[in-house]
């Protein structure tokens, strides 16, 4: 537990201070800009999210399942997996932008040929740009992590904003993003010149293109029922309306934000856990999911419940119509949040096929269901088949994990922080659509879900106190 912590303070900073510039930048454009041009970058930021998928093919989720896989080619030194996965990942940029040349060629030509050839070349480096930090991760070397993370976000986001302000229109955002990632890609590459190009295991490359390329697929039906409402809505209703649930993602993501830093510590000690604590690894699974989730679904409420008055401080005019949007997006990030644990049996056991079985489902589902809400209800159509999507997904996950290799739970525990999760909804709903002036009433609550979340934390993690 207390290693968890550790590991989430050392890299999670990296990765939260760099999201809270992002967000910060992304204010200041919804702030600047009209609603109209605000929903183009928004729609740029998607193709863009879209085309990583591609460029990705999942090594960063082979790189770390066999990075600690130490009965699986012994032989190979750890410069030589390292090297392995970065030449691959080279080897797949040129596989894949030929691909996307092509569907390009067919389908988008519509949009100018810069457009395509910069959101590839952004994709590119962002994939690439990850794949650094993971190894930073995995080589635990806070430092570099901490900077590669800040540069490749950040810094990246500060100079895209700057590219718009400067009278580059909007697609200045896209010359801003990659000259910064061109010159964060060249820094990084010194840092790892020990293990770039060291060698090559053949075998090693084929068992990690056959792990990470269903992530290539569950990542396009992620980005299905994640994104697509964005083009959606832009067909079915304007870009306006992608501006209103733009925004609301973006103040929203304050959730996601500790998500992301948990992430980062987190997921390298899945598969270490199991080979060091092969007794009780099940159990701390567990355990951590319902801490995890309690302290989100907090930070969700705190949101939540003071989303309104910072939104009609200062925004009123443009946004003061989406704030019960970003309540509940704020509980869809705490749903989301849920996959790194609901999804762990699926990893452990390497059956990551399922993924993209479940992830395509849910894709059609949110699909179907974007159809119908999305010209009642506009951008809120939109946020509700969001949720309602990512709880279905998780719940699938969770099926299937447990059916694979199972996480344990007191039934205590689980009650507990169940009710404690409602109570938090339940009261977030109130302040938001009922009592949203009941500052003293907000600040009141808030502490006493503190104190009841910090105790329930204590009595687990009195339990794994020797967990190293």
């Amino acid at each position: 537990m207390y290693s968890v912590l550790r590991g989430f303070f050392i890299y999670g900073m990296g990765e939260f201070l760099s999201r809270v510039i992002a967000f910060g930048c992304f204010l200041f454009l919804a702030s600047a800009l009209v609603k109209q041009d605000y929903g183009l970058i928004e729609t740029y930021v998607v193709a863009i999210a879209l085309l990583c998928i591609v460029c990705s093919s999942g090594l960063s989720n082979a790189l770390q399942a066999f990075y600690y896989s130490r009965e699986e080619f012994a032989e190979v030194s750890e410069a030589v997996r390292l090297s392995t996965g970065l030449t691959v990942f080279l080897i797949w940029q040129v596989f894949a932008f030929a691909v996307l040349s092509l569907v390009y060629f067919f389908l988008g030509q519509d949009y100018p040929v810069n457009i395509f050839i910069l959101a590839f070349f952004i994709a590119s480096m962002l994939g690439f740009t990850q794949l650094i930090q993971d190894i930073f991760r995995l080589r635990f070397q806070p430092f570099r992590y901490l900077m590669a993370s800040l540069f490749s976000k950040g810094i990246a986001a500060i100079v895209s904003l700057a590219f718009v302000m400067a009278g580059f229109g909007v697609e200045g955002y896209l010359y801003g993003y990659a000259l910064a990632l061109f010159f964060v890609v060249a820094a990084l590459s010194y840092w790892l010149r020990g293990v770039l190009f060291k060698g090559f295991n053949s075998d090693l490359a084929r068992k990690m293109l056959r792990y990470g390329i269903p992530f290539i697929f569950v990542g396009f039906g992620s980005w299905v029922f994640s994104s697509l409402d964005r083009w959606m809505l832009a067909s079915m209703v304007g870009l306006d309306s992608v501006g209103d649930y733009a925004f609301s993602v973006r103040i929203s993501f304050l959730v996601g934000f500790l998500s992301l830093a948990f992430g980062q510590a987190w997921a390298p000690l899945v598969f270490k856990l199991k080979e060091s604590r092969p007794s009780d690894y099940a159990s701390i699974y567990g355990e951590v999911l319902l801490v995890f989730t309690l302290l989100m679904s907090l930070l969700a409420a705190g949101v939540s419940v003071f989303s309104g008055d910072f939104v009609h401080m200062f925004f009123s005019e443009k946004y003061g119509d989406v704030v019960p949007g970003i309540f509940i997006l704020s509980f869809a990030c705490v749903v989301q949040s849920t996959t790194s644990f609901t999804a762990i049996g699926i990893s452990l056991s390497r059956k990551t096929y399922y993924f993209a079985w479940m992830t395509w489902g849910v894709a059609l589902f949110s699909f179907i269901l974007n159809l119908y809400l999305i010209p009642k209800y506009y951008f809120f159509g939109a946020i509700i088949s969001n949720f309602c999507s990512i709880f279905i997904l998780t719940v699938c996950y969770f099926v299937f994990s447990q059916k694979l290799s199972p996480m344990k739970f007191r039934l205590i525990d689980v009650l507990c922080a169940g009710g404690l999760v409602v109570t938090l909804f339940g009261f977030s709903a109130l302040f938001v659509f009922q009592m949203s002036d009941l500052w003293l009433g907000k600040v009141l609550f808030l502490f006493c879900a503190l104190l009841l979340v910090a105790a329930f934390s204590i009595r687990v993690g009195r339990r794994y106190v020797h967990i190293a």
